[in-house]
């Protein structure tokens, strides 16, 4: 796991500098910072889970073809879509603005 490092002061003031000087040269770019949602870690921290769930899921369809069984194909087949498209719509939300 990583270990995550604060900023000291002088940093900060440095980074708010910049940020102030960017958004004077370009007022889109404030408008930016201001809708700006990073994705929670809960989210972020998902991506190993979920390709277990994927090499499982293809485990299963494989499995289930030699063996000629239907449910294990359709689980495996689930696993392997279902997942993907729930988590990018979760992901796709996060993006987008919030509505006013």
């Amino acid at each position: 796991m990583a270990h995550i490092v604060g900023i000291d002061d002088y940093e900060k003031k440095t980074l708010n500098d910049i940020e102030r000087q960017l958004t004077r040269e370009s007022p889109r770019l404030e408008q930016s910072f201001a809708e700006f949602r990073p994705i929670p870690s809960a989210v972020a921290s998902t991506g190993p889970s979920v390709l277990t769930l994927l090499a499982t899921g293809l485990l299963a369809m494989v499995a289930g073809v030699e063996l000629s069984s239907p449910v294990m194909i359709i689980t495996g087949t689930l696993m392997t879509t279902v997942v993907p498209a729930v988590l990018e719509w979760i992901l796709d939300r996060r993006r987008q603005p919030p509505h006013r």
